[in-house]
């Protein structure tokens, strides 16, 4: 496989998961826990899926500033989640609590 299909395909498959990923989340708006859709494999969905479109910008134009850029990014994200975590699990309790013993966070688990 060449370096523009992963390019390509990284890219493609970020913008999808972030699409489904925002209108699955809008139950979120009407104070439900979203377990469904995307939810269902990964807590931060939209977060695995800016990931992978960088990626594909990464493995387009490779350099030392976007290497950084992107660690620093995948820094930045874990941190995030995990401040957002806190406020859901004091909002939902142990709805969220056995949510996040079942889905892993951003790396679908296999199996």
């Amino acid at each position: 496989m060449s370096t523009r299909h992963v390019r390509n395909d990284s890219y493609v498959l970020g913008q999808n998961v972030a699409i489904v990923s925002y209108s699955s989340g809008r139950a979120q708006k009407n104070h439900k826990l979203a377990t469904t859709g995307p939810y269902a494999y990964v807590r931060r969905p939209q977060y695995g899926a800016f990931v992978l479109v960088i990626l594909g910008f990464l493995v387009q134009w490779p350099t030392i500033l976007r290497s950084i850029m992107f660690s620093i990014l995948l820094w930045r994200y874990k941190r995030l989640a995990r401040k957002e975590e806190k406020e859901v699990l004091s909002e939902f309790g142990e709805e969220y609590s056995s949510y996040m013993a079942k889905v892993p966070r951003f790396i679908l688990r296999p199996g």
